[in-house]
Formats: structure tokens, C-alpha cells, sequence
């Protein structure tokens, strides 16, 4: 055992250098770290295993149809349930990497792999395990009219998993990574519809507001989109404003990403239909010009 895992940690440090990737693959080295995967092996060559899976992954379409085929999936999400905490980080790695595709998307969920993915967001002991889980969960639930059937199906198991009150702590406690992340799985959780109401609740209003006051660009990006969402609700869009998302969605709208831009744009245009509040867009506009 204690070859096998040093063999794994040994692809592992090699597979992180990218130019040398298909050549170890080519060797038939992905077979083998599947293998090394499955749950008769310690949780140490079973962690080294993922990461060089999550290498392989990284860039190339091709060399994950083939982690797909050989088995990976499966072995990945035994990994997340009863893995170390380097194996967790390195199994959700593994998905995020592999979730890049469209048509990988419904082989990762169908392989159960999002009741994990949720654990792993809500109590996982790694930042990098809930960040990594959380970039699968916005890469499984992002919307793309091809395959919107499968999706939404996606997203269903995610919700009825109770994964929106595990990313609301993620934006509470975790890494500027995971909050961006987690924002973004509630957008993408958001748009269809279906998830609204329990979306639309007051304890993801702070959290998404700080977001948009000190968050990554991406993490802008995403909390406005939620956060115009959360705007067609009308209980929602006192608290919004009473939280002081106003001003900074001015700001955003002046200096921020396309994507935060139209988030920003969204979200105020949703405020803007109480009288109230479109005062206060407009006294922010003012002030804005000055």
C-alpha cells in the first residue's frame, strides 16, 4: 500500500506541470489513478489520486472524456464522502475540473456526487474543499439552453439537498473563492424560478450586500445578480436597501464588470418601483455626477 501511494503522490507532483500531462497520460497513467481511487486504498493514495485527476482534468477536453469513461466519477464521490481532508480538497478539485464541460455535467451529478458537494460546502474543515465544492456546484447548475433539461434536474437535487442554506454560511464564514462561488450557485439556483422563496430569505441579504462592498470581481458580479433577483420579491427590497445595497450598486453600475454592470442594472431597476427607494437611486445618482 505504501508504494502505491507514494507512486499516486509521485503523478501527482508530476501531472502539476502542465507540458508534461499527456505524455504521463499517454502512458496509461489515468487508468491506474482511477484504480487507485477505489475505497480499498488508504485515504492518503486515494487523496494523491484525486489530485493528480484534478491535473489531468485541468486542461484538456479530451483527457477528461477519458477520466469520465474510465470510471472516475463513482470513485470521486466515495472520495468526497468518507476521504481525509486533502482527499476532499482533491476530489472536489477533481469535479470542478471535470464539470467544465457540458456533457460531463449529468454523469457528475447522476454519480452522487451532490449530496457531497453539499456537506462539503456547509461543514467542510478546508476552505479549499467548500471553495472547490462550491466551483463544481456553479459549473453543475449553470444555465445553457442545450442541456437546460438536465440542468434544472441538477439544480433540483442541489436545492432539495439543502444546498442554498449551505451557501448562505459559505458567504458568512468562507474564503473570498468560496463566497464568489457560492453567490454564484444561488444565480444560477435563482433563474429558474423554482428556488425563489427560499432564496428570498433576510439572512442572504447581508452577506451578498458585503459582497458587493469588499468581494473579488467576480463575487461583485454574482451578488448583484442575486441580489436583482431577490429585488422582484417586494418584502425583499426594504431589506435590500436598508442593508445599503443602494449606493453600492450605484457604484457597481458606474465602475464595475459587464456582468456587474447588468446585475447592478437589474437590481436597481427592481428597487426602483417602490417611490421610496427610487428617491434614493436618483439622490445616489446625484451625488454620483457631482
Amino acid at each position: 500500500e505504501g508504494g502505491k501511494a507514494s507512486a499516486a503522490g509521485a503523478l501527482w507532483r508530476l501531472a502539476a506541470a502542465a507540458d508534461l500531462r499527456e505524455e504521463i497520460a499517454q502512458t496509461g497513467a489515468l487508468y491506474t489513478l482511477v484504480q487507485c481511487l477505489a475505497p480499498a486504498g488508504s485515504a492518503t493514495r486515494r487523496a494523491y489520486a484525486a489530485g493528480a485527476v484534478m491535473y489531468f482534468a485541468e486542461d484538456s477536453p479530451q483527457r477528461r472524456a477519458r477520466i469520465v469513461q474510465s470510471g472516475a466519477l463513482p470513485a470521486l464521490a466515495g472520495v468526497l464522502q468518507d476521504g481525509c481532508m486533502l482527499g476532499c480538497e482533491n476530489a472536489a478539485g477533481a469535479l470542478r475540473a471535470l464539470a467544465v464541460d457540458p456533457s460531463t455535467r449529468d454523469h457528475i451529478a447522476k454519480a452522487g456526487t451532490v449530496p457531497h458537494l453539499v456537506r462539503l460546502m456547509r461543514e467542510g474543515r478546508s476552505s479549499i474543499a467548500r471553495a472547490n465544492a462550491a466551483g463544481a456546484a456553479q459549473l453543475l447548475t449553470e444555465d445553457r439552453l442545450e442541456w437546460r433539461k438536465t440542468i434544472t434536474g441538477i439544480r433540483d437535487q442541489f436545492c432539495q439537498e439543502g444546498a442554498i442554506a449551505a451557501l448562505t454560511k459559505l458567504m458568512h464564514d468562507g474564503s473570498e473563492e468560496g463566497k464568489a462561488c457560492a453567490a454564484g450557485v444561488l444565480k444560477n439556483l435563482g433563474t429558474g424560478g423554482g428556488s425563489s422563496a427560499e432564496l428570498a430569505q433576510a439572512e442572504n441579504v447581508e452577506p451578498l450586500v458585503e459582497m458587493l462592498r469588499g468581494g473579488s470581481a467576480e463575487g461583485k458580479a454574482n451578488a448583484a445578480a442575486v441580489i436583482a433577483g431577490l429585488c422582484e420579491n417586494a418584502r425583499m427590497r426594504e431589506l435590500v436597501a436598508v442593508a445599503g445595497a443602494i449606493p453600492l450598486l450605484m457604484e457597481l453600475l458606474k465602475s464595475g464588470s459587464p456582468e456587474a454592470q447588468a446585475g447592478a442594472a437589474g437590481a436597481l431597476k427592481n428597487l426602483a418601483v417602490v417611490n421610496s427607494l427610487r428617491e434614493q437611486i436618483l439622490g445616489c445618482e446625484s451625488i454620483c455626477n457631482q
